[in-house]
C-alpha cells in the first residue's frame, strides 16, 4: 500500500493535508459542544436569563452547524484526492500494459485486466478515501460524547479507572444516575434515591500517574 501511495500526486497530497486541517478545526468545534451543553445545563437549572440561554444555544448551533461544514469539505477533498490519486495509478497501470509485448500479453486474460484496471482500482479508491479521514481522526483522538448532567457544590478534579466506571455503570438500568463526590482523594460512590444499591469507585492519584 505504500508503494502505491508513492503514486500520489502533488495535488492529492495538498488535499490530505488541508483535510488534515479541517478536521483539527472540526474536532475543536467537537469539543466545545458540552462546554457550551453544560453552561446551558447550569443556566437552565439556575434559572438564568433568557438572553444567556439563547446566547449559550446560538453558539451550540454555530459549532454544530460548523462542524457539519468541514465534515462535508473534508469529505470533498478526500473525494477528490481518492479519485485523482486512482485515476494516476490507473494511468501508469494502463502504459504499463501497453509496453508489454504482444507475447507477454498473452499471458494475461481479458477479464483479469479489466478487473486489474476497474475493480481493484475502485476498490483502492474508496479505501483511500475513507480510510484517510479515519486515520486522521484517530491520530487527532476524535471521539467524543456528549452526556447532560447537573452539579451541585464546587468544581471538583478527579480522575477514575474507567474499566471500574464502566464496570458499575453497566449493570445499572435507570436512566439517571447519582455520583457523589467528596474530594479528589475519597471514593466516588455511586447510589440511587432509595439506595437499592450502592457502589464505590476509588480514584486516580495524579500526582502519581505523573
Amino acid at each position: 500500500m505504500i508503494k502505491l501511495l508513492k503514486n500520489m500526486r502533488r495535488k492529492e497530497v495538498l488535499m490530505v493535508l488541508l483535510c488534515t486541517v479541517l478536521v483539527a478545526v472540526q474536532v475543536y468545534f467537537d469539543l466545545r459542544l458540552p462546554d457550551y451543553m453544560t453552561d446551558l445545563t447550569t443556566l437552565i437549572k439556575t434559572s438564568g436569563a433568557t438572553a444567556d440561554i439563547l446566547s449559550v444555544g446560538v453558539k451550540m448551533l454555530g459549532c454544530t452547524l460548523a462542524s457539519a461544514v468541514l465534515a462535508v469539505g473534508c469529505g470533498y477533498l478526500a473525494a477528490k484526492a481518492a479519485s485523482g490519486f486512482s485515476f494516476a495509478v490507473r494511468e501508469k497501470l494502463f502504459r504499463h500494459v501497453m509496453d508489454i509485448g504482444s507475447e507477454e500479453m498473452q499471458d494475461f486474460s481479458v477479464a483479469s485486466l479489466i478487473t486489474r484496471t476497474t475493480n481493484d482500482i475502485t476498490q483502492i479508491q474508496m479505501i483511500v478515501a475513507m480510510g484517510m479521514q479515519m486515520m486522521i481522526k484517530s491520530q487527532i483522538g476524535s471521539m467524543d460524547e456528549v452526556i447532560l448532567c447537573t452539579k451541585d457544590g464546587k468544581d471538583l478534579m478527579i480522575g477514575f479507572n474507567p474499566k471500574f466506571l464502566i464496570d458499575a455503570l453497566r449493570v445499572i438500568d435507570d436512566e439517571e444516575v447519582d455520583l457523589y463526590f467528596m474530594n479528589a482523594k475519597a471514593p466516588c460512590f455511586i447510589k440511587d434515591e432509595e439506595q437499592s444499591y450502592i457502589y464505590l469507585i476509588l480514584p486516580v492519584n495524579f500526582n502519581a500517574a505523573v
